[in-house]
């Protein structure tokens, strides 16, 4: 399950068994869970994020047209490239550019952003 989709169900959860999207404690409370209970409930949803794979499947979805990102193809390379709707640029039939493209991209990730230097 995607992130966008899991805060949604989590939203819709909320809102339908304690009747709000954004809930007091006492409203948490009265549900039945305790601080300790919702603190354990926090950890481990973020001990699951941190599990998940950052590449995104070609099936799943495309990233917008003049992303960079990083793809993944079926050679097994890994390279930056975007998808682009101009008429002027050769691309596959998924958009992907294809003077970068050496194979069949099966995954993409977007580029992380840069450390800030303090």
């Amino acid at each position: 399950m995607k992130q966008k989709a899991i805060n949604k169900a989590a939203k819709a959860w909320v809102k339908e068994n304690i009747g709000s999207e954004s809930p007091t404690a006492a409203d948490i409370e009265d549900y039945g869970f305790g601080v300790e209970e919702i603190k354990d409930a926090f950890i481990a949803g973020a001990e699951w994020q941190s599990k998940q794979s950052p590449w995104i499947s070609v099936e799943d979805r495309l990233p917008d047209y003049d992303e960079q990102v990083i793809v993944h193809d079926a050679e097994y390379e890994e390279y930056f490239t975007h998808r682009s709707n101009n008429p002027f640029v050769q691309t596959d039939k998924d958009g992907w550019c294809s003077f970068s493209s050496r194979g069949k991209i099966t995954h993409w990730m977007p580029v992380p952003p840069l450390p800030k230097e303090k």
